[in-house]
């Protein structure tokens, strides 16, 4: 999918003493002003603009946070991908061992390949028919309730003894 480049200029982030100083410039011309120019907004603006450098430093301020933010937006649209490929890689890989019938354990030179038995979890199924003693669904205590016979509305037991393949590196 097509999607248009972000170019991201290089910007300028202000550091902690230029903001202070912008912002103490700000403050310091602003308790100058008579109540009246304070009240006016716009000129307010327009001589904080002439006087100080607060918006010169506000604008690239803002301007590093929208960098950065579409960088991080980029970043997590990559992860994604990433992980997507991660999983289908590992699907691969079961799918091999499945058809070779691989032993529990295959110690191989760079992991260690093998099937691991799921552990006991609850699964919520309806959280409206939890019991009322159940402020939020506490998946620990609704799994250690169901795994000492407790009957709890609304949740089930996953198969216990279930396989999962899982690959360790070392």
């Amino acid at each position: 999918m097509d999607r248009p480049s972000r170019r991201i200029s290089r910007p300028w982030e202000p550091s902690a003493k230029q903001t202070m100083d912008a912002m103490s410039a700000a403050q310091q011309f602003i308790a100058t002003l008579s109540p009246e120019e304070r009240a006016d907004h716009k000129l307010l603006v327009s001589l904080l603009e002439g006087q100080t450098d607060v918006f010169e430093t506000l604008d690239a301020a803002a301007e590093y946070y929208r960098a950065l933010s579409l960088l991080v937006e980029d970043a997590e649209e990559r992860l994604t991908r990433l992980r997507k490929k991660r999983d289908k890689a590992h699907e691969s890989c079961q799918k091999i061992a499945d058809a070779a019938e691989l032993p529990d354990k295959l110690e191989r030179p760079l992991y260690l390949a093998g099937y691991d038995k799921d552990r006991p979890k609850a699964h919520i199924v309806d959280e409206s028919l939890l019991p009322r003693d159940v402020l939020r669904p506490d998946v620990r205590d609704i799994t250690a309730r169901l795994k000492r016979g407790e009957p709890v509305p609304g949740a089930i037991l996953n198969n216990p003894g279930s396989r999962h393949f899982v690959l360790r590196f070392a």
